[in-house]
């Protein structure tokens, strides 16, 4: 979808930090470091855990932020607690259909969301062995 380099980061939101140059692995990563702060940012002070902080953040790095916003709205229209990840994880099924092309909670239409449930398993798997090798 036009991510690009080491951390995949999307050339509009690399533009936002004055960041041109994606092929260069320093300014990749410094583009995409910023980006998961900002991220990271958003979800601070907002009822998350520190542990569904990460996971949120992770997801909306993979995914955006929008589509993101918009699993929490469904959630909510479910009546599952959105600071959950494993109730966003719930409602990504439902993101799939054609009937949520008519709810009012989904400003961006459907939403596969099977990767961005695998990349969060999967990073957070990764920190957890990485700080069973190197704890903290």
């Amino acid at each position: 979808r036009g991510a690009r380099g080491l951390m995949q980061v999307m050339p509009r939101n690399a533009a936002k930090y004055g960041i041109d140059d994606l092929t260069d692995p320093e300014n990749n990563i410094l583009a995409g470091t910023i980006h998961l702060s900002k991220i990271q940012d958003r979800f601070k002070d907002n009822g998350f855990t520190h542990d569904e902080m990460i996971k949120f953040t992770l997801a909306a790095y993979n995914a955006g932020e929008g589509r993101i916003k918009d699993c929490r709205n469904l959630a909510r229209s479910q009546n599952l607690n959105a600071e959950e990840w494993d109730n966003i994880v719930k409602v990504i099924p439902l993101m799939n259909e054609d009937s949520i092309l008519t709810d009012d909670n989904v400003k961006l239409g459907k939403f596969k969301g099977t990767e961005t449930i695998a990349y969060v398993e999967n990073v957070t798997a990764l920190y957890d062995a990485i700080c069973k090798i190197c704890p903290r």
